[in-house]
């Protein structure tokens, strides 16, 4: 859930390169949540600073869903002070990464959410084909 396409692009690309063949993308923090709705996530990957609604009230939202109680949630935010870092995490982020993401630290978290033998989904149900600069 990421409102930039250009790191739209980045993350499709890494996850897909790394295994993972179910993606969802979003534009904004209202998507990511009418998203959520329908299809059901193993992990969500989460910009905090998103128009129409921010990622800080979606992922709120998104954590008091059936089912969503312990779905990882990375955030991603230009930000890493500690109030930064807390508000994050009260929003219901389990790890936060600081923009210019580090793409190898994000992969190797993203990783271990997954057992070795399991498949490497970001969205269980459905794969979108709402590709970044589509």
């Amino acid at each position: 859930m990421e409102d930039s396409k250009e790191l739209q692009c980045v993350l499709f690309n890494l996850l897909k390169e790394n295994g993972f063949d179910y993606i969802s993308c979003a534009d904004n923090g209202k998507e990511a949540i009418e998203l959520s709705e329908i299809d059901d996530f193993d992990l969500i990957i989460m910009d905090m600073q998103m128009p129409v609604i921010n990622g800080f009230e979606a992922s709120e939202k998104i954590r008091k869903m059936l089912g969503y109680g312990k779905i990882p949630i990375f955030a991603l935010h230009f930000y890493d002070s500690e109030i930064d870092i807390k508000m994050c995490v009260e929003a219901g982020a389990t790890k936060v990464f600081k923009k210019p993401l580090n793409q190898k630290d994000l992969i190797f978290k993203v990783k271990e959410c997954f057992p070795k033998d399991a498949p490497k989904k970001i969205g269980k149900r459905r794969y979108t084909n709402k590709k970044p600069f589509a």
